[in-house]
């Protein structure tokens, strides 16, 4: 699968990392994956680190991530969402993406580097 998911408790992290060529079907089943996995609880942060993707999403996959989103939102409650994005329509695709996550509702910041998207998580446990 392009995204691997990998789940720090003591973090209360989901660590997401987009490799390649993605559908939107390997990005919803990344989101469910998540969400079912052992340990995860409400109110875990998501760092999503897009920089090695082939192409980004469409706005019309973009809006069926929000809405799969809505759909588990009792699940996402309390949730933040860092994204780490450095091509430049993967970074506009993902700044629609969090203002349309807002109805969700979810807090979802776009950055260009790793490491302030980890801080910006930090900040704000």
């Amino acid at each position: 699968m392009p995204i691997s998911l990998r789940l720090d408790r003591a973090k209360r992290l989901v660590v997401l990392e987009v490799e390649g060529n993605f559908s939107l079907s390997d990005s919803l089943k990344a989101i469910d994956t998540a969400i079912a996995a052992p340990g995860f609880e409400r109110g875990f942060n998501v760092l999503s680190d897009h920089r090695r993707i082939a192409e980004p999403i469409g706005t019309d996959e973009m809006l069926r991530v929000i809405s799969h989103l809505g759909l588990r939102a009792p699940q996402l409650a309390s949730t933040r969402w860092a994204i780490v994005a450095s091509q430049p329509a993967s970074y506009g695709m993902m700044r629609m993406l969090s203002v349309h996550a807002k109805r969700v509702p979810l807090e979802v910041q776009v950055f260009r580097s790793r490491e302030r998207a980890e801080a910006w998580l930090e900040r704000m446990e």
